[in-house]
């Protein structure tokens, strides 16, 4: 007979990423998402680098960034997603420019800028982007702190 109370390995991996989203999630308090489309492919070293230029910008207290393969592009490409948390609150078109001036990329390779509305939906957008990051698809996440600010 089958043990039913066991945790399967992935439950076990679920739970600890899980436990990590909810970790970044309660690290600050994130204010707006948006993404950066480029049409080229990025690489983990230029994220990184356009991460942090744009945590060190003098509003922004740290960055949450991840890369998303577009399956569906030939020759592939990705992008960026981003969950920014603020010292306070700024419009979206000056948040934009903040980054376009900081990772010197025209207006529109950003997306719009949206607010995150709480901490459920910084869990769920923080979260769903650790769960891609598996052996099967090698996505890229990290976060960006400006040291000043903090």
């Amino acid at each position: 007979m089958k043990n039913t109370n066991k945790v399967s390995r992935d439950g076990v991996i679920d739970q600890n990423r899980l436990r990590v989203s909810n970790e970044y999630a309660n690290m600050f308090n994130w204010n707006y998402t948006t993404f950066i489309r480029n049409y080229s492919l990025i690489t983990d070293t230029w994220a990184a680098l356009w991460g942090q230029m744009i945590a060190n910008r003098r509003s922004v207290k740290a960055v949450f960034l991840t890369i998303e393969k577009d399956d569906y592009k030939q020759p592939p490409t990705n992008h960026v997603h981003l969950a920014i948390a603020t010292s306070k609150p700024i419009e979206p078109d000056q948040l934009s420019d903040k980054i376009t001036k900081a990772i010197n990329l025209k207006k529109k390779h950003i997306g719009n800028i949206e607010p995150i509305r709480g901490k459920e939906e910084t869990l769920r957008y923080i979260s769903k982007h650790i769960r891609k990051n598996d052996r099967f698809n090698n996505t890229y996440y990290n976060l960006f702190i400006n040291k000043s600010k903090n």
